[in-house]
């Protein structure tokens, strides 16, 4: 009876272990970063953890500056840059042309990414497992601090998962402007997997409007100026 009663008594003590230890560390880990003089809020999402705002940092991870620019500028350069849009608030004014995310200093806090297409897909997998929208599928505003939206949704669930897209739009390379405010759609960068051979012509990209959560179905040039957020390297 003795051997019986060990056996029983370890694995529940392993099993207890393992369950604070996993909670340990998502606490641990999904804090909130600081770079470039600013704090950085951050959600947790199934398995990962998220910036919940833009990226708005002024230098690269290694402290180098990013070229600040004019928004007609970027259609010539190839070369990192970023474009601030006094027409837009603060926290979501900021942005990168693809150039910035193709050198290897990264713009992200240490033990922070840029994330890939397969990590925005991982996140629409799961959500979609919590929304209540009609076919299994989510709804754009589930993820959208709808303070800048205009909605017509007005019974939705609006910013559902904390991740708190804004309606940047993204800096168009023929206009020299941000669409945003004519067509309110939040656009987000997309790391690449590794660098192909040859020269990089389109960078897939995420959008994000009332509707849809659309994951990397699109690419556009490194020119254009888009918004990012960072995901933890766990």
């Amino acid at each position: 009876m003795q051997a019986n009663s060990q056996f029983l008594i370890i694995p529940a003590f392993l099993f207890l272990l393992s369950s604070c230890t996993q909670e340990e560390f998502n606490l641990r880990t999904c804090t909130a970063p600081t770079m470039d003089g600013h704090t950085y809020e951050v959600v947790r999402i199934g398995e990962q953890c998220w910036f919940a705002e833009n990226l708005k940092t002024t230098e690269f991870s290694d402290g180098t500056p990013i070229p600040e620019v004019e928004p007609s500028a970027l259609r010539d350069m190839q070369i990192p840059g970023r474009v601030v849009d006094p027409n837009l608030p603060d926290h979501y004014n900021t942005f990168y042309n693809g150039w910035t995310l193709l050198t290897p200093k990264g713009v992200c806090p240490e033990g922070w990414k840029v994330p890939t297409a397969n990590d925005y897909s991982a996140l629409h997998r799961y959500t979609r497992g919590l929304s209540n929208t009609a076919f299994s599928n989510v709804a754009g505003f589930e993820f959208c601090d709808p303070t800048d939206w205009n909605f017509t949704v007005t019974d939705g669930e609006f910013n559902k998962f904390g991740f708190n897209a804004q309606p940047a739009g993204v800096i168009d390379t023929a206009a020299g402007e941000s669409l945003g405010q004519r067509e309110p759609t939040a656009f987000f960068w997309t790391r690449l997997n590794r660098l192909l051979p040859g020269p990089i012509t389109k960078i897939p990209l995420i959008i994000i409007n009332e509707d849809h959560f659309h994951e990397a179905c699109g690419a556009v040039e490194p020119e254009f100026g888009l918004c990012l957020r960072c995901i933890l390297d766990e």
